[in-house]
């Protein structure tokens, strides 16, 4: 017996209950499906397998059997590790629909599954003693602007890419003042903490646009109709770069180019004025593997040597 079976709840049928001929008993049910007392309560509760009819008395279960297959579909989805809200949508769905939702879900698995394969080929890597990945560093000077900047603390890296991908849509629907030459025109991000199941950032997205008088001061000036955006003014100043590929700037042989460029802005002469900062300097959906992806740059101010 189930212990944790509620008060009433049998898998027989408790004296006096109606007994209707055309249903199952739970524990019928449960023999069909291979399904436990306990799951199809949870599922009910859910509303993913709701019983035909619950004696009021007894508060015994009945269900017709034309709801085993959905049933079993649940439990099968269940072994996909598939949250039970998502279930839902899944089971409530017309055919081609449900089965493009576990299309979508499996695309997601992998997705975080190859990405968790590549951190563990990178650690057993740095465990063993490898070398990070060398970088030609560069510097440039930036004019003075104006950043249209959202922040957000965003925790997990499939928030971190809504969050993107919905401000910087945003950024495109804006009114486009008139930008600085590129790639100083260009949007880019700032992480000021760790995203991951741990750590929420915040996060910063920024879009440069030219300055206006910078007596403005932080706050000042039109947002464009983004939700939440400040505007800031960004004084001239030198920044060390770094420009990637879209194989190297994946997560986490990116690590490698954002701990070169601190390393070599902490060095003689040089120290860095702000966080690191990943420039878009292109479309990061369209490219291919070798091709351009993003800048990784450092914003410098004068060392003791200069």
């Amino acid at each position: 017996m189930d212990g944790t079976r509620s008060a009433g709840e049998h898998l027989i049928p408790a004296a006096g209950s109606d007994r209707p001929t055309d249903l199952l008993g739970i524990g019928e049910f449960g023999r069909r499906t291979r399904l436990s007392a306990k799951a199809l309560r949870i599922y009910d509760e859910l509303g993913l397998v709701r019983p035909a009819r619950v004696d009021p008395r007894s508060g015994y279960r009945w269900y017709r059997p034309d709801q085993a297959d959905r049933a079993r579909v649940v439990a099968l989805l269940r072994r996909l590790d598939m949250p039970l809200a998502r279930i839902s949508r899944v089971v409530d769905a017309a055919a081609g629909a449900a089965a493009a939702e576990v299309d979508a879900y499996w695309a997601e698995v992998e997705a975080r599954t190859g990405a968790r394969r590549a951190l563990a080929h990178y650690l057993r890597g740095l465990l063993l003693g490898g070398k990070p990945m060398t970088f030609d560093i560069a510097v440039r000077e930036v004019p003075s602007r104006s950043l249209l900047t959202v922040t957000r603390h965003v925790a997990g890296t499939e928030v971190l890419g809504r969050f993107l991908g919905e401000a910087l849509t945003s950024f495109r629907a804006a009114a486009p003042a008139a930008p600085v030459d590129w790639p100083h025109s260009c949007p880019f991000v700032v992480y000021y903490g760790e995203v991951s199941k741990d750590g929420d950032g915040p996060v910063a997205l920024s879009r440069p646009f030219s300055a206006p008088d910078p007596g403005a001061g932080t706050g000042a000036g039109p947002t464009g109709g983004v939700p939440g955006a400040t505007v800031r003014f960004e004084p001239a100043h030198r920044e060390a770069w770094v420009r990637l590929t879209r194989t190297q700037a994946l997560f986490p042989v990116i690590l490698d180019a954002y701990r070169a460029l601190e390393s070599w802005a902490a060095g003689p002469g040089h120290d860095a004025s702000a966080p690191a900062r990943q420039i878009f300097v292109s479309d990061w959906r369209t490219g291919g593997d070798d091709d351009v992806a993003c800048d990784i740059a450092i914003p410098l101010r004068a060392g003791p040597d200069e």
